[in-house]
C-alpha cells in the first residue's frame, strides 16, 4: 500500500485483523473489505427514533416551530397548510432509519432530496439551522431516552445527511 504522506515513515497502516474498524452508516464509501458498517450505531439510531416516532405530531410541530423561529426567512418555502409537509418529513426520517445499511440507495435518495430542496430555494447555510431544530425537537419528545450520546449520534447522522443532500459526500 502506498503512503500519501511526504514522509512514508510517518504512515501507519492499520492491518491488525483483531482491530475493530467500522464506519458510520452515512459515512464515506470506503469500499474496504474489512471496514464494516457500525451496526451498533444503526441500532442506537433506530431505537432512539422509536421514541421520537411515537410522538410524531409533537415532534414535527416542535421541529417546524423551532425552524421558523430560528429562520423566519425559510417560512415562505413551505405551504400554509403544513400537514402534508409534516408527514413527508416523518416518512423520510422513517425511511432513512430503516435503510441505514443500504448505503448506495440511501445516498442516492438523499441526493435526490437535496436536489429537490435546492429547487425549492433551500441554501446550504440553512442546513445547520435545520439540524439544530431537528435535534431540539427530538429531545423535546424523546424524554428520558434522550442523552448526550443519543444527541451525538443524531447530530453526526443529520450532518452527514446534509452533506449527502448537498452533494458533498
Amino acid at each position: 500500500m502506498a503512503c500519501a504522506l511526504p514522509d512514508p515513515q510517518n504512515c501507519i497502516i492499520l492491518d491488525d485483523p483483531t482491530m475493530k474498524i467500522s464506519i458510520h452508516p452515512l459515512g464515506p464509501d470506503l469500499h474496504l473489505g474489512r471496514v464494516t458498517l457500525d451496526r451498533d450505531l444503526a441500532t442506537r439510531l433506530r431505537t432512539s427514533f422509536q421514541a421520537i416516532a411515537a410522538h410524531a405530531d409533537a415532534f414535527t410541530d416542535s421541529f417546524y416551530n423551532r425552524l421558523f423561529v430560528a429562520a423566519p426567512a425559510v417560512r415562505p418555502l413551505f405551504p400554509a397548510d403544513m400537514r402534508a409537509q409534516k408527514q413527508k418529513l416523518l416518512a423520510m426520517l422513517v425511511w432513512v432509519v430503516e435503510n441505514l445499511e443500504q448505503s448506495e440507495d440511501l445516498k442516492a435518495r438523499l441526493r435526490e432530496l437535496g436536489q429537490r430542496h435546492e429547487g425549492y430555494g433551500a441554501k446550504a447555510a440553512q442546513y445547520p439551522v435545520v439540524t439544530k431544530a431537528l435535534l431540539a425537537a427530538m429531545s423535546d419528545v424523546a424524554g428520558a431516552t434522550w442523552n448526550a450520546d443519543t444527541e451525538a449520534d443524531w447530530r453526526t447522522a443529520l450532518e452527514r445527511i446534509a452533506d449527502v443532500m448537498l452533494g458533498r459526500a
